[in-house]
């Protein structure tokens, strides 16, 4: 197996989160018509989960991450703040709680944090690398 980077071929090292995002935009995988159009608007709502699919590998390596979907073969990389909210999105009962834990966390706006939150989740769903559930999937009800 040949692992693609989101740079489009072998060899090459992943897309980093917080690289430049007009960089990313208009050399790798992602384009403009893929994000959300209306600034400020989410896809997603915040009282869903995320869940990561059984065909994503994932290795943390100091403090950065990198994402393998063995569908498609190929690899991403998530920076140190990339890595941390894909850590929060996938230990929280909800988007909102890991935004809410991450704003605690990071001296960052909050309409930056949605925004880039919002952004980053886009991107991995997009790619097959988290699936968003309702928040009371999977969960059983009180008696």
């Amino acid at each position: 197996m040949q692992a693609e980077s989101a740079h489009g071929s072998a060899g090459q090292s992943p897309v980093r989160y917080a690289e430049c995002r007009e960089e990313i935009f208009s050399k790798h995988i992602w384009s403009r018509r893929q994000l959300p159009t209306i600034v400020g608007v989410c896809f997603v709502e915040f009282s869903n989960r995320v869940n990561v699919p059984g065909h994503v590998l994932i290795r943390h390596m100091d403090g950065e991450s990198v994402l393998l979907n063995l569908d498609s073969e190929r690899y991403f990389g998530l920076d140190a703040m990339g890595t941390r909210m894909w850590q929060q999105l996938t230990t929280a009962p909800s988007i909102d709680a890991a935004y809410d834990l991450l704003l605690e966390e990071f001296d960052v706006e909050p309409e930056i944090l949605r925004e880039h939150l919002c952004d980053l989740l886009k991107r991995l769903v997009d790619n097959g690398l988290l699936t968003v559930l309702p928040s009371d999937v999977g969960t059983a009800q009180a008696i």
